[in-house]
């Protein structure tokens, strides 16, 4: 929000121990250059030992716990991206992944679609599980695999640009 601070549109904002098991905060990040972005957490040593500190990126389900690491960095998959902090109690915090956690396995449209140069590919994982995500065409031929492994559950998104993974490159079409 532009009101916030013109200049670095910076956020700042409270947690008290007073106010409960924990706080959940979701924002937006904005980033019209698609590009490397940074969340820096500070003051992380005023907040009360006993309460966790957990970022999560929507678009990569997988909680960062700040208190190890208070700078959490990421390639944007879009020009805003979602973001949930979470402070407090480890139940609290348990409890509230838990509520984001995907019902199904379920892969999503890429965006944007046409895409130049590159796609963002979200998939969701509802339990832990192997994972193989691969590009085919349409004749069947595998074109790339982006993604290979085992998964914890959550929410992912992985990027492609068509020269990945080929030392020729592929062309644009239907894939």
């Amino acid at each position: 929000r532009p009101t916030w601070n013109v200049s670095s549109s910076l956020f700042a904002t409270d947690f008290r121990p007073a106010l409960g098991d924990g706080q959940v905060w979701e924002f937006d990040v904005r980033n019209d250059r698609v590009s490397k972005a940074k969340i820096r957490i500070v003051g992380i040593d005023q907040i009360p030992a006993h309460n966790a500190i957990v970022l999560v990126n929507r678009q990569n389900s997988v909680p960062a716990d700040m208190r190890q690491k208070p700078e959490y960095e990421f390639q944007t998959v879009s020009t805003k991206m979602a973001f949930k902090l979470i402070v407090g109690r480890k139940e609290f915090i348990a409890n509230q992944l838990q509520k984001d956690l995907p019902a199904e396995f379920r892969l999503e449209q890429n965006y944007p679609n046409p895409f130049n140069p590159s796609t963002s590919i979200e998939f969701a994982v509802p339990r832990d599980a192997e994972v193989r995500l691969e590009i085919v065409s349409v004749l069947g031929e595998r074109v790339a695999v982006l993604s290979e492994g085992r998964y914890q559950a959550g929410t992912y998104t992985v990027v492609w640009s068509p020269t990945d993974g080929s030392k020729t490159g592929n062309a644009s079409g239907v894939y």
